[in-house]
């Protein structure tokens, strides 16, 4: 308990740990997914990437 935590900022693969450098981050989250906390102070980008679905809609007329 007297030993500060290591850095999960950074990549350190002798205690396992992978960073989170290119991972994805939610940019409205307040959690541990949001941008602000996972990306260590480093800045980021946002992209917004269209997706087409198929939602099985039918259209019913009135």
């Amino acid at each position: 308990y007297l030993e500060t935590s290591p850095g999960f900022c950074e990549r350190n693969p002798k205690l396992g740990i992978l960073g989170t450098h290119g991972r994805h981050c939610n940019d409205t989250s307040l959690g541990v997914d949001g941008c602000d906390l996972m990306c260590c102070g480093r800045g980021y980008r946002t992209q917004e990437v269209p997706v087409a679905e198929r939602c099985n809609c039918t259209f019913h007329w009135c």
